[in-house]
């Protein structure tokens, strides 16, 4: 009967996390420093517009960031 838990791979935890682009770091940053963003993720609908918000903002970044190369 084999483990539940196979000791040779690593925890997900210990794998090299990727990055994030600069560009995201920032706007997740700004997002952090707004008081209307605090104030809506203390409820569920609040916490699922915001997310909504943010991933529309970072891909618009994204968009833009792409337009530029």
């Amino acid at each position: 009967m084999r483990p539940l838990l196979d000791r040779r791979l690593p925890h997900p935890a210990a794998a090299p996390q990727p990055e994030l682009p600069l560009h995201t770091i920032r706007s997740l940053a700004e997002a952090r420093e707004l008081p209307p963003f605090r104030e809506r993720v203390r409820s569920l609908a609040g916490a699922e517009d915001v997310a909504r918000e943010l991933c529309a903002r970072v891909q618009a970044e994204g968009d833009a960031a792409l337009r530029e190369l």
